[in-house]
């Protein structure tokens, strides 16, 4: 028993030491830091890697203005975002990458701006094809039964040939901007549209059956939306 006192004093007084050597390297090493590396910091300042980066991105961008949006009503006053800056940089020929961007319009007023961006590794119609439903998808997930039971009217009353989507897409590209941004995600064919449509509509009556989705965790995002 004396020997086992006696390793356990010594070892508790080793891992003491040890504590207070690693503490005091410590407080060497932020005295280090803000001495000897401030040379290092004022480096990464000066150096034009960032300049170089943001150039690379801006070149070839197209920008997205939502004032006539503000303008015309579709999106609130309040709304945080006031444009936006679209590139792609192609890592492989064909580009397979696809993007598109909408806005909610259940009940016709505006409300949430949605994004999309779908890396192709399954091939360029994949990522189209996902790159636009999903939006319509997101839509739903954040609104509420009342507005799902709207939306399920509308689907109702639209035909085919003018078919309703909870998020309204945004003819954002010029003629010009679409010869140098031409992956924006656009209507898959219509037999493909009318099976994502008929899938979206599962989705939303699942959504509706959930109920989970009544409670209180979700209400301020409701109120948003």
């Amino acid at each position: 028993m004396t020997s086992t006192i006696g390793i356990c004093s010594r070892w508790r007084q080793k891992l003491h030491h040890t504590i207070r050597r690693l503490n005091s390297d410590w407080k060497r090493s932020l005295h280090t830091l803000t001495g000897d590396h401030a040379h290092g910091f004022q480096f990464l300042g000066r150096n034009d890697a960032k300049k170089k980066i943001e150039k690379i991105l801006s070149s070839g961008a197209v920008e997205v203005d939502f004032a006539s949006y503000i303008e015309s009503g579709w999106l609130s006053k309040e709304c945080p975002i006031r444009k936006i800056y679209v590139n792609q940089l192609a890592a492989n020929t064909p580009l397979e990458d696809r993007w598109n961007v909408g806005l909610t319009q259940v009940d016709g007023v505006v409300s949430s701006c949605l994004f999309t961006v779908l890396d192709g590794h399954s091939g360029t119609m994949c990522a189209h094809t996902l790159a636009w439903s999903l939006l319509d998808y997101v839509a739903a997930s954040f609104l509420n039964r009342e507005k799902l039971m709207l939306a399920m009217n509308h689907w109702r009353s639209h035909d085919s040939q003018q078919p309703y989507h909870l998020a309204r897409r945004l003819v954002l590209l010029s003629s010009s901007d679409r010869r140098r941004l031409g992956h924006a995600a656009s209507p898959p064919a219509p037999q493909l549209s009318a099976h994502l449509r008929l899938c979206l509509q599962n989705y939303v009556k699942e959504l509706l059956e959930r109920t989970d989705r009544n409670s209180k965790s979700l209400s301020v995002i409701w109120r948003r939306v």
